[in-house]
């Protein structure tokens, strides 16, 4: 005598790997992708509304079509350099905001890109904590070109030593960093 499996037990495995999937596909990905390691993919005519770079980083945009001019309302904030027809290395420079502007090889706008230059607050995050691991009260935010501590240290002794630290990753820019004591 043969036993009829009904129309659900026919499916379940098929249910069960579909349920896993996508279970699992969303949390790959998420472990997998870091936004500032791969390439930004330009649509035509796309504005983005605004990329942020740190001072000394670069980023990788890929064109949907071949770049013949790339133009950047400020030089001193960020530079580009042509990788290949259809690559373009974007590099922050100092802090500030401009734009940058990417025609094809008949001049039609490809993308038109504001460009945020700032400092890499989460590197000088980690420079603090090695110079000073013991005081865990610090903030460190960006406002106006220039990166601001606040918070508590437990001495004067901390606070000369925290002062300096952020900017000494940005040996030309070391006036942009101030203290003071209550």
């Amino acid at each position: 005598m043969k036993r009829r499996l009904t129309p659900l037990l026919r499916i379940a495995p098929y249910l069960a790997i579909t349920l896993f999937l996508s279970l699992l596909l969303p949390i790959a990905a998420v472990i997998a992708a870091d936004p500032s390691t791969f390439p930004i993919r330009m649509d035509r005519g796309e504005r983005v509304d605004e990329l942020n770079i740190a001072i000394g980083k670069s980023r990788i945009l890929v064109s949907p079509a071949n770049v013949k001019q790339l133009i950047v309302g400020d030089p001193a904030i960020a530079d580009v350099r042509l990788l290949g027809k259809r690559e373009v290395l974007l590099l922050g420079k100092s802090p500030g905001t401009t734009n940058l502007a990417i025609r094809d090889d008949k001049e039609r706008l490809i993308s038109l890109i504001d460009v945020a230059v700032g400092y890499d607050l989460e590197a000088i995050k980690r420079k603090l904590y090695e110079v000073l691991p013991q005081e865990e009260q610090i903030e460190v935010r960006a406002a106006n070109g220039t990166v601001i501590l606040s918070g508590q240290v437990s001495s004067l002794t901390a606070m000369s030593a925290a002062a300096p630290s952020p900017l000494a990753m940005y040996p030309a820019r070391a006036g942009g960093c101030s203290t003071s004591s209550k």
